[in-house]
């Protein structure tokens, strides 16, 4: 965990700290959480004297860029995910329409042939049950 890493590195340099957002806990919440590594990381990468710092870890500055990556990877397929649940809420949505529509149209056709064959409930019955 490179956050780690620069706590321990720069620990007691309040400028780095505070440029980094080290202090305190780290956010638990998913988007606020996403939000502070890509602070992160763009931060690091800008700065050649935190990259230097954390060289004693020997973490180097391609390791940051990695790291990056895979953030922006994730944040990526987060958006697919959420893309696709909201399309298969809208296909619910768009099926369950049908749906009312078709039964609301059987109960009328139901109700309409109850009438047109209420002399005779034997052909009725032949056609409800063809229409199902």
């Amino acid at each position: 965990d490179f956050v780690t890493f620069a706590r321990l590195r720069f620990n007691g340099d309040d400028s780095v700290v505070a440029t980094l957002k080290l202090n305190g806990e780290r956010k638990r919440r998913y988007a606020a959480h996403i939000f502070e590594a890509e602070i992160f990381y763009k931060t690091v990468l800008a700065n050649s004297d935190i990259l230097n710092g954390l060289l004693k870890y020997n973490i180097k500055k391609e390791d940051i860029e990695a790291g990056y990556e895979l953030l922006k990877e994730f944040k990526e397929t987060q958006t697919t995910i959420s893309t696709t649940k909201e399309d298969s809420k809208e296909m619910t949505k768009t099926v369950n329409d049908k749906i009312d529509s078709l039964y609301s149209f059987y109960n009328e056709y139901k109700t309409v042939a109850k009438i047109a064959f209420k002399k005779h409930p034997e052909l009725l019955n032949l056609i409800l049950i063809e229409f199902l």
